[in-house]
């Protein structure tokens, strides 16, 4: 089956099912963040001066922290993006941060965390010498010695994560470097874990690649996605030390490799938005299936970190129905069901729980590369670039990096009327309301999926 043309808005929506309330994102190409309600139209909106770094949350006073892409930045791999700013909700500036220093390459990456006590934690890169890497015991001559060019910029080194904690005054308050952590026991980082050639700069200097921070205030811990690594790992605040990883055991020397039509014992591929759930008892995250050998798919799961198991999971019957190689995020709403947004596709549903999830909400972003909000998005808005392999396959020019959704009510929500919405576009349609997508949802709900797609590993697990 292929698809070469979509509508956009929203395609589903079932009231009595869904986790009412707003859409928080920010279109990957556009300076502003949007609050949408569920029938597609903008409640709020935040101007800013920047392109997305890659995502925002909504504090619950109404203060947005969104992350901001810096022109020149000295990293250009890795989804560098260089800082973040904190709005109220009127849109005036309270804090930017900017971390982007040319001189010694540490530049803030892409994600962050805003904490409880109002401090931000955010993932930074900083540079090693190729000598430097040998030196802590990478395999010598594993790392180019001209480095890699990416977007017409040469990078030299091996370039590691660290994460920041920063206050209000911009003052960093933490630190906790992966540089501190490499060696070969299960708690540290194997300096010679490395990708396949064909994983281009993944495979040299950007070497583990954090791409989510996450905070668990009842137990003071941090949990951080490794990308290349196909894992997320959890860390001690107070101690420094990785107290629990799970994902991919052959990065830590344990459990097989995956092998040509193989998985492995890996478990996550590509992985982003690793988030605490259940009081931290278990991690909800979106297991990309990049380069997975059986085949590349996406898909949601939500991890016991007790028990190591999967009690939860989510995939389509089709795999090209839902599937981004790249970013992408999840969300466990207070219903209980689960916010996806697969970004290649520019792409936010909504899944119910159990072992038979139904999508009761859907929507495909109208906001393209070039500026244009079209209501129908066509194969050849492929994104494409000559420069960056990265982003030349499996993503479209509607991208969205991450979504939350927040319940009507939220305290930032508490005297703020949000019941005029406004027409993305007017070309949009309510397809959820018309023929055949109306008549199509309803024989899906008479027709649940058969139970192999999302099942329970314990189904008394909540």
């Amino acid at each position: 089956m292929a698809i070469h043309g979509i509508p956009t808005g929203v395609h589903r929506y079932d009231k009595e099912l869904c986790c009412d309330g707003y859409n928080l994102f920010s279109p990957y190409f556009r300076n502003e963040t949007h609050l949408i309600n569920m029938e597609g139209e903008i409640v709020h909106t935040w101007k800013t001066n920047y392109f997305p770094g890659l995502f925002a949350h909504l504090m619950p006073n109404g203060d947005l922290v969104r992350g901001i892409r810096v022109p020149d930045q000295a990293v250009l791999f890795a989804g560098t993006t260089g800082g973040f700013e904190r709005y109220d909700w009127d849109g005036n500036l309270l804090q930017r941060y900017i971390k982007n220093d040319h001189e010694t390459q540490q530049v803030l990456s892409h994600a962050f965390c805003p904490m409880p006590n109002g401090n931000t934690i955010v993932i930074c890169l900083e540079k090693k010498s190729n000598e430097e890497a040998y030196a802590r015991g990478r395999i010598p001559g594993t790392l180019p010695e001209e480095g890699e060019w990416f977007e017409g910029k040469q990078h030299k080194g091996l370039f590691l994560d660290y994460l920041m904690e920063i206050d209000k005054d911009n003052n960093v308050v933490w630190e906790w470097h992966l540089w501190d952590h490499v060696g070969d026991a299960p708690d540290e980082f194997n300096l010679n874990y490395i990708l396949p050639p064909a994983a281009h700069y993944f495979s040299t200097v950007d070497w583990v690649h954090f791409n989510a921070v996450d905070y668990d205030p009842i137990h003071d811990r941090v949990c951080m996605t490794c990308r290349n690594f196909g894992e997320f790992v959890i860390v001690d605040r107070k101690t420094g030390k990785l107290i629990y990883r799970w994902g991919n055991p052959s990065t830590h020397l344990r459990g097989r490799k995956p092998g040509w039509l193989d998985d492995g014992d890996q478990q996550l591929f590509g992985p982003h938005c690793g988030t605490f759930i259940n009081e931290g008892k278990h991690i909800l995250i979106h297991d990309n299936g990049w380069f997975r050998p059986k085949g590349n798919r996406s898909r949601a799961l939500e991890v016991d970190i007790e028990t190591g198991k999967i009690v939860w999971s989510y995939e389509s019957h089709n795999p090209q129905n839902f599937t981004s190689p790249y970013q992408s995020s999840v969300q466990r709403l207070p219903n209980g069901n689960t916010l996806i947004c697969s970004t290649g596709s520019g792409q936010i549903f909504e899944v119910t729980p159990g072992p038979q999830p139904r999508v009761v909400w859907e929507f495909v972003c109208p906001w393209l590369q070039d500026g244009r909000t079209v209501n129908y998005l066509d194969d050849t808005d492929v994104l494409y670039s000559t420069t960056s392999h990265i982003i030349k396959e499996g993503h479209m020019k509607n991208m969205i990096h991450r979504v939350y959704r927040y319940a009507k009510d939220y305290p930032a929500f508490q005297g703020k009327d949000l019941s005029h919405g406004v027409p993305i576009d007017p070309s949009i349609v309510r397809l959820w309301e018309m023929e055949p997508f109306k008549s199509g949802y309803e024989r899906a709900k008479k027709n649940p999926w058969p139970q192999p797609i999302a099942y329970r590993e314990n189904p008394d697990v909540k």
